[in-house]
């Protein structure tokens, strides 16, 4: 069946891998610049460890984060402090380490260590054992912690986070200098946060966000557990119905075969929807599963809730669980809130993408979103208050641009409020940095993020590489990826060409009449001057910074004016003249 004729069902995604125990966030935790502390990982992962001089660090966030929490540095984005900080910061390696209580609960259970995402490359050490490795930024580390601890009993971590390769060489804004070139070598190294190297509209950050960015969860599961459940859906053209079809993986952890019950419940449709499908699992092994309405009848719902883009209506929300019954016990259990919708990318007569949802053409209109915060520093409320402001704007969409937002609470909000994602794959513009390296962990991190994130009913579109192609023969790996991890959503090869679609500007001050070329069907990035509040710039730099246009004001991005015509500088001066000559009078 064509991408045309499915829809998506989605979930939000709380955990990588559920259980039938209570997930707990492991706290506590300290840092210190591993040339500082020559421990190895075997005995900085031990409970009687001692972190003498090292900093409280602050967990989810980057080193720089840590670092200004302990006053060693100022804030970075309060005028000119960025400039004091040093380079050195993103060539550094650290070590994280805590310790944690492993439930007396998890007793004949499989005990889990989560990690959400960490930035660049990390070891895990537990107990004195290294658990395993982590690359990129973008991809989950699951860790079966135990034969390494004991249940009822305290455990050490200790994690080594290194930096990216090829931090690059940043640019140092100045209103002389300008804003100098976007990107750099930092490209290569994929799927990490590739503006932090410094572009038109971010200064350099100088750990380039180095650190354990997610938190870090602990639980546990019998001996099967639940993979990345899927679910898609056909709406009936007249909305009356839709037949579900639900897919997990099972992978069996035990030498044994499993004798047991895929058992699955949906709620908030009326009375609570029961299905199941009984199974042998062979030991040792992963096991991918489907289920649908022609099997089981329960999965075609009549008069469906739909979930619709802002401003064409709710956003309606169901909620799945799912868990393998094995005998009296229930080894794993995945519950999620999902929403039905179908999404289409083409009318009649029309080679263009036209994104429609339930059979109802949307009118796109959004903005682009880059990176979400210099240090990672995004609490839920405040990402709330960002999404629900454009969603007040009347927008219904956002680019993922260069995935630099990529975190489950941005999912989250994005379904909450009915916004749809141009979600992209950390590749950005040939001429702002050269082709990815390393391939093989990128495509991981690609994978991974779309497993983790395609249950999402706000994600429209999938997009590898920002105004411009990837090489053919990833270009072509990614084509094939999707079309086995997400066949419903279409796959744009560039944000800027092909399908109608383009790009390029213009990013400076124009009377609005020059935003709007009606030829060009589905433009994904322009841009002009953010005129702050002045809240906003007493805020962000000191009182001798306010009214002129200096060195302080380039470190916040305006330092381009004079390379690129912009004519907002010498307008808005003009401007303040006659208010101040007027005043006067």
């Amino acid at each position: 069946m064509s991408n045309a004729v499915l829809c998506c069902l989605a979930f939000l995604l709380t955990t990588a891998l559920s259980c039938q125990t209570v997930p707990s966030t492991i706290a506590g935790w300290s840092m210190q610049d591993s040339s500082k502390d020559v421990v190895d990982g075997a005995a900085i992962s031990q409970t009687e460890f001692k972190p003498d001089g090292w900093y409280r660090a602050t967990v989810p966030g980057t080193v720089l984060t840590t670092l200004v929490d302990n006053k060693v540095y100022p804030e970075p984005l309060y005028g000119e402090n960025m400039r004091a900080i040093p380079e050195s910061m993103n060539k550094a390696s650290y070590w994280y380490r805590a310790n944690f209580a492993v439930p007396a609960a998890y007793r004949g259970r499989h005990t889990w260590l989560h990690f959400g995402g960490i930035n660049y490359s990390a070891e895990v050490w537990v107990n004195g054992h290294q658990v395993g490795t982590m690359l990129g930024a973008f991809i989950r580390g699951d860790f079966d912690i135990t034969q390494w601890t004991r249940p009822g009993k305290t455990a050490g971590l200790a994690v080594l986070v290194h930096p990216q390769p090829h931090p690059g060489t940043p640019h140092e804004h100045t209103v002389e200098l300008g804003i100098g070139k976007n990107g750099g070598e930092s490209a290569l190294d994929g799927a990490t946060f590739l503006s932090t190297v410094g572009w038109d509209w971010l200064a350099a950050v100088r750990d380039r966000d180095t650190g354990i960015w997610l938190p870090v969860t602990l639980d546990s599961t019998g001996s099967v557990t639940l993979e990345n459940p899927f679910v898609t859906s056909v709406l009936a053209s007249s909305h009356d119905s839709a037949d579900l079809t639900i897919e997990t993986g099972l992978k069996n952890l035990s030498s044994k075969e499993s004798v047991g019950t895929l058992v699955g419940v949906i709620s908030g449709h009326g009375a609570d929807i029961t299905f199941e499908k009984k199974m042998t699992l062979p030991p040792s092994a992963s096991t991918t599963v489907k289920m649908d309405a022609s099997s089981l009848p329960q999965l075609h719902i009549t008069s469906p809730r739909l979930w619709w883009p802002n401003g064409y209506g709710k956003q309606n929300l169901y909620k799945l669980s799912l868990s393998w019954k094995q005998g009296s016990e229930t080894t794993d259990t995945y519950v999620a809130n999902f929403g039905i919708r179908k999404i289409e990318y083409s009318v009649p007569d029309s080679e263009y993408l036209t994104i429609s949802v339930n059979g109802v053409k949307v009118m796109v209109r959004g903005g682009d979103w880059g990176l979400d915060e210099a240090m990672k520093r995004v609490p839920y409320k405040r990402l709330d208050a960002q999404f629900h402001m454009h969603a007040l704007a009347n927008l219904n969409m956002i680019r993922n641009w260069v995935g630099q937002s990529t975190s489950p609470n941005f999912y989250d909000l994005a379904d909450k409020y009915g916004i749809l994602l141009w979600d992209e794959f950390f590749q950005p513009n040939p001429g702002d940095g050269p082709n990815v390296e390393n391939i093989p962990p990128y495509l991981a991190n690609v994978k991974d993020k779309v497993l983790r994130y395609r249950i999402h009913p706000s994600i429209a579109v999938w997009c590898a590489r920002n105004e411009g192609y990837p090489p053919k023969e990833l270009d072509d790996q990614l084509k094939s990826m999707m079309v086995q991890l997400d066949p419903t959503r279409t796959y744009q090869s560039n944000s800027a060409e092909g399908r109608g679609v383009s790009s390029h500007g213009p990013y400076y001050w124009r009377s609005p009449r020059y935003f709007y070329a009606f030829n060009e069907a589905f433009k994904t990035e322009t841009g002009s001057m953010s005129v702050p509040t002045i809240e906003s710039i007493q805020g962000m730099m000191p009182e001798k910074d306010w009214e002129t246009i200096n060195d302080d004001w380039a470190q916040h991005d305006m330092a381009r004016g004079a390379q690129r015509g912009d004519e907002y500088t010498s307008i808005s001066t003009r401007k303040v003249s006659l208010f101040k000559s007027y005043s006067n009078e």
